[in-house]
């Protein structure tokens, strides 16, 4: 670790991410000075939970003025929004990563206010961790302990400059520190892999479940006869809409070609119920699953 390089954080969003990383930072780094910067009534909640130093509210200037790190851990949009501010008030030296579930809007919105690599940082990051829980109040010191952890390629060659600069190796030793196993990744293939292996399966979710919930009856069927299996399936279901209207927005091309394709395969799984056929989706559908717990 060079506890020289990053000695001060500030956290801008103590949601889950935000407030999961503070704390991993408290349980594995306690060297670490740990600032967050939120709404009043969510900084006063994460200082109580014990995952900040010090808090911040209203304007941005003081809780950036000595940070070695920022770490953005707010919606897709605000940070869009916010970049543009954090780069004026950012220190020279500092590193700014963001945490947003989406990539290529992030990295040219960065590009911008971010130039290279004198001055101020960025680099994109996407945890590949979470609940279906939103807040400070899910939190965990251990969200982050073995999920990989996306970091941006930039495209234009100056990637291998920056993962071999100081400050970006520093973060590299923080994330190793709270568990986390960085994945270099460009931002189209990024948005590609996780509009597949994550945003469709959260789409998929919220319309099983909302087509459940229609059918309810007055005596809670078909819902007081289902087992832990749907409840497994429908995990993704609690998930609120806050969370996920940036994130589809951002990636809507995508997951609208992906919802066409998905639609098309339950159309040929309907055309097969009666015939044997079905067994060679389920073959498949096994093994992914096994390969989805090898990981």
């Amino acid at each position: 670790m060079t506890p020289h390089l990053i000695r001060r954080v500030t956290i801008l969003g103590t949601g889950l991410i935000g407030g999961s990383f503070a704390l991993a930072l408290k349980k594995n780094l306690t060297d670490i000075h740990v600032c967050g910067w939120d709404r009043p009534e969510a900084v006063r909640e994460a200082e109580r939970r014990g995952a900040l130093d010090q808090s911040f509210s209203g304007s941005l200037g003081g809780a950036l003025a000595s940070a070695d790190l920022i770490y953005i851990a707010l919606p897709i949009g605000v940070t869009l929004d916010i970049l543009p501010e954090i780069a004026r008030h950012a220190p020279a030296s500092a590193l700014v990563t963001d945490a947003c579930s989406t990539k290529l809007r992030i990295m040219e919105e960065a590009a911008q206010h971010f130039p290279g690599l004198s001055g101020a940082i960025f680099l994109g990051g996407h945890p590949m961790a979470g609940k279906e829980l939103s807040g400070i109040a899910g939190a965990d010191a251990d969200l982050f302990a073995g999920h990989s952890y996306a970091l941006i390629a930039v495209e234009d060659g100056t990637t291998e400059k920056a993962s071999n600069h100081p400050r970006v190796g520093a973060f590299l030793k923080i994330l190793g520190k709270i568990g986390a196993q960085p994945l270099w990744i460009g931002a189209q293939q990024h948005d590609y892999a996780v509009g597949l292996a994550s945003h469709l399966p959260q789409l998929a979710a919220v319309a099983l479940a909302s087509f459940l919930y229609d059918r309810l009856d007055e005596n809670g069927l078909p819902i007081t006869l289902a087992g832990p299996g749907l409840r497994d399936t429908l995990r993704l279901a609690g998930s609120p809409y806050s969370t996920w209207r940036d994130i589809v927005l951002t990636n809507r091309e995508l997951l609208s070609a992906s919802l066409d394709l998905f639609a098309r395969r339950l159309d040929d799984l309907r055309e097969r119920l009666a015939s044997r056929d079905l067994e060679a989706d389920f073959d498949s559908a096994n093994e992914l699953y096994r390969l989805l717990r090898s990981l």
